[in-house]
């Protein structure tokens, strides 16, 4: 975590004077029984304030500007950002620390608000870096001559998946095959995930093509790619509610590769549920916040 705050640049400190205010640290006995990564980053700042003041002044510097620009970009009211601790930042941090249930410190260096500030500015970044949907694509052109290629997003319903979800289907009339390539990016800690399911094709008309049931302990699976409707659509349908099964929900699922307008409004809803839970701002603001993101797409 501690590398994101580097990537800020050092002309920042040259600009910065210092203030007698000093953030305190937690115990040396504490840090030195944490060996997380935060715990390791505060036990390194506390041995430079005491072994290399000039490194430890650049270091806090640098580390108290992203601070006040988290608080900031949060609607904390923190400013301007001189990575300096003065009273409107120690006021800005217990009102952060207030709205994310945290003990009241006003203090950027106490291990349970710097935390929460490194992983919301990560989250964020995470965010606003990822790349918008790509238009789905459904290749039925050799639909005839027996290949059909179908890609996207995919969407679950009734209840949404809390992964991100792209699919690939290709489907071959000569093997009686689809194979399904999904790709799943968890949303706490952004790791992809893959997996593959072939299956059997029951039939291939001129208008669409229906697989065999594919059936696992717990459900049973039926894929259908329409080409008038342009779809491609997996249902899932319940076996067992006992035992191994208990956690199966007995209702049909569906899921189908969004159209772009779909993929679209998946985002925007997406972005709102995370920025909700991060912005501060009073309705009005937030309101003209929403807006202005929304006319940017």
């Amino acid at each position: 975590m501690a590398r994101r705050f580097a990537a800020l640049s050092l002309s920042i400190v040259a600009a910065c004077s210092r203030t007698d205010v000093t953030p305190e640290f937690p115990s040396e006995t504490e840090l030195a029984a944490d060996t997380s990564e935060m715990g390791q980053l505060l036990s390194h700042l506390r041995r430079l304030r005491d072994s290399a003041p000039p490194a430890y002044d650049s270091l806090s510097t640098i580390l108290l500007v992203s601070v006040q620009v988290h608080l900031g970009k949060m609607g904390f009211g923190a400013g301007p950002f001189t990575g300096i601790l003065d009273p409107s930042t120690r006021d800005a941090l217990k009102r952060f620390e207030a709205a994310r249930g945290l003990p009241s410190t006003g203090n950027p260096f106490t291990k349970a608000t710097l935390s929460r500030i490194m992983d919301e500015t990560e989250q964020v970044e995470r965010f606003e870096r990822a790349p918008r949907p790509r238009r789905p694509v459904f290749a039925e052109d050799r639909w005839a001559t027996g290949y059909v290629l179908v890609e996207g997003q995919w969407l679950m319903e009734p209840t949404p998946s809390a992964f991100d979800e792209s699919v690939r289907i290709e489907c071959w009339r000569e093997d009686l095959t689809c194979d399904i390539l999904y790709a799943r990016i968890s949303p706490t800690d952004n790791v992809l995930s893959a997996d593959r399911e072939t299956y059997r094709i029951a039939s291939w008309d001129a208008a669409e093509i229906a697989s065999r049931p594919l059936d696992y302990p717990c459900a049973r699976y039926l894929l259908r790619i329409n080409r008038v409707q342009r779809s491609a659509i997996l249902t899932r349908s319940t076996l067992s509610t006992t035992g191994y099964c208990s956690h199966m929900t007995p209702a049909d699922i569906m899921m189908h590769v969004a159209s772009w307008d779909e993929s679209l409004a998946r985002r925007k809803e997406h972005r709102q549920a995370i920025l909700s839970t991060l912005y501060q701002f009073e309705p009005p603001a937030s309101l003209i916040m929403t807006e202005k993101q929304d006319s940017a797409k």
